[in-house]
């Protein structure tokens, strides 16, 4: 089709949503996706491609928790030695539960265990929110780490 022609000039062509069809090869589907066809698959991959986000976020959430644990006024009181366990935690307990993850996305397929993957997260995320000693923040950092084993 040229830039003088209409989409009803051309043969065999009609107009669909802003995308051409071709009647000739008998088919109802579009040759060619417009970005319209596609919104609900972008939608799609944004939201999987967050939960990539999510582990970045635990392996670095130590930069900005242990700042605010080691202020006089905080509620939680830890010591060099503390800080380094709630930094370095999610990093050794990741490799631990890759090896868990892997039989259960056999068994499961990825998508569910996508999904089944955030509760980790939120357990986590809550422990952090309610703790009210190192213990509990030692737990949501290493169920963190089970968690962010599927990405």
């Amino acid at each position: 089709m040229t830039n003088e022609e209409s989409p009803e000039e051309v043969a065999g062509t009609k107009k669909l949503q802003h995308c051409e069809v071709d009647l000739d090869k008998g088919e109802n589907e579009p040759s060619q996706l417009c970005w319209r066809d596609s919104i609900k698959q972008i939608i799609a991959c944004c939201v999987a491609n967050t939960l990539v986000i999510q582990p970045g976020i635990n392996m670095s959430f130590s930069a900005v928790l242990l700042p605010q644990l080691k202020e006089s006024g905080s509620n939680i009181v830890i010591d060099s030695t503390q800080a380094s366990w709630i930094a370095s935690v999610v990093a050794i307990v990741l490799p631990l539960g890759s090896l868990c993850v892997g039989p259960i996305m056999d068994r499961l397929g990825r998508k569910k265990t996508c999904i089944l993957t955030t509760i980790p997260f939120l357990i986590s995320w809550a422990l952090h929110a309610f703790a009210t000693n190192i213990w509990c923040i030692y737990t949501a950092r290493i169920v963190a780490g089970f968690g962010g084993a599927e990405k």
